[in-house]
């Protein structure tokens, strides 16, 4: 079953030359689907169409059976939560309070004792106990990443998209966030569209790939998909593939 569904979609930025043109996907419930292409593909740019911070000027994205268009922010926030590659608030907010944000789309006026108990929750499933009352501009790299990830489980929705949730993070960090994503996707069912720079993070986690280039965009099953072809025409370099321990890995060959 399809819980999101692109349909024609173009979007430009300032009418200019589309960065993306006439794409049609769908994304299964319950998938983790990895959105994969060079730099300045658009990639981020499709993905964010999901939750309105872009708009395609052609065709349009359903979230179940419904145009997103027609869903009001709020509601949208209800069924769709972000982990953005970076967050850089002004203010020094405590990590507690960076996570109750998630909670925003469900309180008119104060928290509640469900928010504060769904925040508890979260922070303990997430092991980041050490971390709550730390202001989130001196905690590390990776602890910001677990935040926001912890922000986007407290809100709650059947929808979850990274943008780039390993980059610069160490091999340890990077590991813990895919297994995180692994853990979630799999124990609560939520719905995942990451974009990934590494396509052995997409081997890893993802049931599905979408490549995206020269604005178009093809979705297939990752085993059909991680191809050496399909990567020497996406990122123009020789690569193999092998299985080690139940494990799928791809080399790529650095000699030009």
């Amino acid at each position: 079953m399809e819980l999101i569904e692109y349909k024609n979609v173009s979007i430009r930025y300032e009418k200019g030359k589309p960065v993306i043109s006439n794409v049609s996907f769908g994304l299964e419930k319950g998938s983790i689907t990895a959105f994969l292409g060079p730099n300045g593909s658009g990639k981020t740019t499709l993905m964010s169409a999901l939750n309105r911070l872009v708009t395609p000027f052609e065709g349009e994205i359903f979230v179940d059976g419904i145009s997103i268009k027609d869903i009001p922010l709020k509601k949208l926030a209800a069924k769709i939560a972000t982990v953005p590659q970076f967050s850089s608030p002004s203010f020094g907010y405590s990590v507690y309070n960076m996570i109750l944000w998630g909670r925003a789309p469900y309180i008119s006026y104060t928290p509640k004792s469900e928010d504060y108990r769904i925040v508890d929750e979260t922070i303990e499933r997430l092991k980041i106990e050490r971390l709550k009352d730390k202001p989130f501009t001196e905690i590390s790299g990776g602890e910001k990443q677990l935040v926001l990830i912890a922000r986007a489980m407290a809100q709650k929705t059947p929808i979850v998209l990274m943008d780039e949730p390993t980059t610069y993070l160490d091999i340890k960090n990077q590991i813990k966030i895919l297994n995180i994503v692994k853990e979630i996707n799999a124990s609560d069912g939520v719905t995942f569209a990451v974009t990934l720079h590494d396509p052995n993070h997409a081997l890893y986690i993802a049931d599905n790939v979408v490549m995206v280039s020269n604005g178009s965009a093809v979705k297939g099953k990752t085993a059909d998909m991680m191809t050496e072809e399909n990567i020497r025409k996406l990122y123009d370099v020789k690569s193999s593939f092998a299985d080690i321990g139940g494990i799928r890995y791809m080399a790529v060959d650095y000699r030009d």
